[in-house]
């Protein structure tokens, strides 16, 4: 494995280690009402899943002939990344304010879902109770002293977001933020059906596990980690919990997301 992505992949088993304490005192906690806040719960499991899944498709230490899909490696750090983005959503406690209108964007969100999916699967016995909570949830988004036109965007119910994918970079990653962006983009063209970087790339090179690919990945993943990393401190700060040695120094390994 090169020195890079051999690197990040043990900070990344580092980082999942640490934190599977905090999984199970989450949901032990939610399950005796310390806890209430299920969509931190579950976002925190999402992220984890996500983690691990992360893991288990980076190549292993030795060069074989198996393929180094950067095509599902992509996908699962913008995931990654778009987990993180509804996790800080979720935890913004600012004001009370604040956390009732993102709870009520989740709300519409899921609702909206729901709704769409039930209506084209089985329409006969799609519930209406859906239909009702998405205007429901629309109308107090729309009441809310935070509302803004731009969330105008949400009333689709196809998004949580509001804010450009450029503000919420920028808010976590600070002036490493416009590479980071850059990072996103190249993670993008590989989650499209036809990765347009497969037409600069010889036949042997575009899956092949060598060393060019496995420095890309490299840079992906230290953008993922870094995520995964801001995600946990996310949620442990919520929570309250005391950080251990362990998720206190993957946390201050990626105080930035490159050093």
């Amino acid at each position: 494995m090169s020195k890079h992505l051999e690197s990040q992949s043990a900070v990344l088993v580092k980082g999942v280690n640490s934190f599977e304490p905090y999984i199970y005192r989450f949901d032990h906690d939610y399950e005796n009402d310390r806890f209430i806040d299920w969509p931190t719960v579950v976002l925190l499991h999402t992220l984890q899943a996500s983690a691990i899944s992360l893991f288990r498709l980076l190549p292993p230490v030795e060069y074989t002939n198996e393929v180094l899909d950067k095509r599902s490696i992509a996908s699962l750090i913008r995931n990654i990344v778009d987990t993180h983005d509804v996790l800080q959503m979720m935890t913004n406690i600012e004001s009370e304010d604040h956390f009732n209108l993102h709870r009520d964007i989740l709300g519409l969100y899921l609702s909206s879902r729901t709704n769409k999916v039930q209506n084209l699967v089985d329409m006969k016995n799609a519930q209406s109770f859906y239909a009702h909570t998405k205007n429901w949830y629309w109308s107090r988004i729309k009441k809310s002293p935070l509302y803004r036109k731009e969330m105008d965007r949400l009333k689709s119910g196809e998004t949580l977001f509001y804010e450009s994918r450029r503000t919420r970079v920028q808010s976590v990653c600070g002036e490493q933020g416009d590479f980071v962006l850059g990072v996103l983009a190249d993670l993008s063209t590989y989650v499209h059906s036809v990765p347009p970087p497969i037409w600069f790339s010889t036949l042997d090179e575009i899956y092949a596990d060598r060393e060019s690919n496995r420095d890309m990945v490299a840079v992906w993943l230290r953008v993922g980690n870094f995520y995964i990393a801001k995600g946990y401190d996310l949620g442990i700060s919520m929570a309250g919990y005391e950080k251990s040695p362990e998720i206190s120094w993957f946390l201050e390994h990626h105080h930035n997301v490159f050093n």
